[in-house]
Formats: C-alpha cells, sequence, structure tokens
C-alpha cells in the first residue's frame, strides 16, 4: 500500500514538472472567477464539486463490479481491486488535478494526509471496537517499507528533487 502511494506521488510530481497541459491565462481567468465570486457561490461551487466526486466513484465502483461479475470474476478479487480503487480515485482525481493546475503541495499533501488518516485514525478506531489481530510477516514486511517511503518521502521533501519554485528548506 505504501509502495502504491509513494507511485503516486512520483507521478504527481512528474506531472506537475510537466504542467504544459493546462493554459496558464486560462487558469489565472478561473482563479479570477472564483476570488472574486461571492462566499455563497464558492460554498455551492464546493458541495456540488465534492456531491459530483463522491457520486462519479459510486458509479465506477457499482459499474466496475457489476462488469467483473458479469465476466464471473471471483467476489474477493472484486472486493480487493475494484472497490479498492473506486474508493481511491476521489483522492487521485483530486491530486491529478492539483498538480495539472501546479499546486503540488496539494497533490502530495492529499496523499500524505490520507496514509495518515487511515494509519492513524481508520485502525486506531478500528482498533478501539474490536482486537486487531496482525500477522508477523506483516509487521515484518510493511512496517520497515511504510519507513522507508516516509524517510524517503521526506527526505526527497527537504532536498525539493525536481522542484521548479527552488522552494526548499
Amino acid at each position: 500500500m505504501s509502495l502504491f502511494y509513494l507511485c503516486r506521488i512520483l507521478i504527481i510530481a512528474q506531472l506537475s514538472a510537466d504542467n504544459t497541459i493546462m493554459d496558464h491565462a486560462k487558469e489565472k481567468n478561473m482563479e479570477k472567477l472564483i476570488n472574486n465570486a461571492p462566499f455563497a457561490l464558492v460554498l455551492v461551487f464546493l458541495v456540488i464539486g465534492f456531491i459530483l466526486l463522491i457520486k462519479g466513484a459510486d458509479f465506477f465502483v457499482e459499474g466496475s463490479s457489476s462488469v467483473a461479475k458479469r465476466l464471473h470474476v471471483p467476489s474477493i478479487i472484486i472486493g480487493l481491486t475494484i472497490v479498492a480503487m473506486g474508493t481511491s480515485l476521489p483522492e487521485t482525481a483530486v491530486s491529478v488535478s492539483a498538480s495539472l493546475a501546479g499546486n503540488n503541495e496539494l497533490a502530495v499533501s492529499n496523499v500524505v494526509g490520507s496514509n495518515i488518516f487511515n494509519l492513524m485514525v481508520v485502525i486506531g478506531v478500528c482498533a478501539m471496537i474490536a482486537t486487531v489481530e496482525v500477522a508477523r510477516e506483516t509487521i515484518r514486511r510493511d512496517i520497515p517499507l511504510s519507513l522507508i517511503c516516509a524517510g524517503l518521502l521526506l527526505l526527497l521533501g527537504i532536498i525539493g528533487l525536481g522542484d521548479q519554485t527552488k522552494m526548499t528548506l
């Protein structure tokens, strides 16, 4: 899982470094439109965007599950791949659109924040409700890998590898 998020961060960083897709004049016009809009309208846009993001993920999961069932894919495979991808699809959409708009900080912090939330809150709440048994192999494999990925992210953040703005520590 940590390796997936590290790869996602590297892809987002590469997309934002090659930020030739979005026209800067259109970006400035959109920014001016949002910044000058009334606060109520901005809140309406926020709520509408959030609802569309959630419904889009629902449609993706339901449609993918339906196709997989028609192709006689076992439900464990559906659960492990399609549903897992569908739940992280909104995060991916936000991160990719942020990186294409040149908001590298938002893209990277979305991935890091998601990891922190999943590790601390989700597992913490589950552990408060019931005992969470973890296999020794998982501890031996996943904890060192997570620490290596976190250290690598910290190192890359400090040295600013690929940073075009020269805003390193």
